[in-house]
């Protein structure tokens, strides 16, 4: 375990998956803000 907090490749690709994670997050905001918007309700509250 020490050896994987130490490590630099398992940093990068750590933010990396991070990066990607938030990414993916943004889009399922932006769907379910546009869907909300078609059907004519409000969004709903998908965290911060």
């Amino acid at each position: 375990m020490e050896r994987l907090l130490q490590e630099p490749s398992y940093q990068r690709e750590a933010r990396r998956m991070a990066a990607e994670i938030a990414a993916e997050t943004a889009t399922d905001r932006a769907v379910a803000e546009l869907e909300a918007l078609a059907e004519g309700t409000p969004a709903p509250r998908l965290g911060p």
